[in-house]
């Protein structure tokens, strides 16, 4: 019972942090961080959240309805991060719309403008454990996205398919055999 009113008030206090309304309350199972100051989190209706989800970054992430995001998630939207609804994202994902610029070779890396391409994960997806998306990533409606998986391109034309591998490839359609 207590753990129920805690993760209620965590509920509440992540729409006041990011200003959701009340009425898009997402089900929050455990302790969450929200690692930005402009924190811009957009929510479905009935959201769930697992423990130690890491929500960072400026950019808008914005999650559709009835959406699942399993242990140990990372979200980090430097632009924006687009999850459809009915998507489940499975523990250890890691999801970045960013990477270090490389192109001067005179300067240090780390000094060196980001290099940011929004991700869009399309609707009714199973994103499974351990996939890494990276910037530019597009994966369209009803896909699979195979354990272990690292995506980095766009998959938005690959409808209802399983997409698995390092990198990612679509692998063959949803319903069909394997033969």
């Amino acid at each position: 019972m207590l753990r129920r009113l805690i993760n209620f008030f965590r509920s509440i206090m992540f729409c006041f942090k990011t200003k959701n309304p009340l009425k898009r309350r997402p089900r929050i199972l455990g302790k969450i961080s929200l690692r930005t100051k402009k924190c811009h989190i957009v929510l479905g209706k009935n959201v769930t959240i697992y423990p130690n989800v890491v929500f960072w970054g400026a950019g808008t992430i914005q999650i559709g309805s009835n959406v699942a995001i399993g242990d140990n998630v990372i979200i980090l939207a430097k632009k924006g991060v687009f999850i459809g609804n009915d998507t489940m994202i499975a523990a250890n994902c890691y999801i970045i719309d960013c990477n270090h610029g490389t192109k001067e070779l005179d300067r240090l890396m780390r000094e060196q403008e980001m290099d940011v391409s929004e991700i869009y994960i399309g609707n009714n997806c199973w994103v499974c454990a351990g996939c890494v998306i990276g910037k530019g990533s597009s994966l369209g409606d009803g896909c699979v996205v195979g354990a272990m998986s690292f995506l980095n391109n766009n998959y938005s034309t690959y409808s209802n398919y399983i997409i698995a591998g390092q990198p990612a490839k679509p692998i063959k359609k949803r319903g069909e055999n394997c033969e």
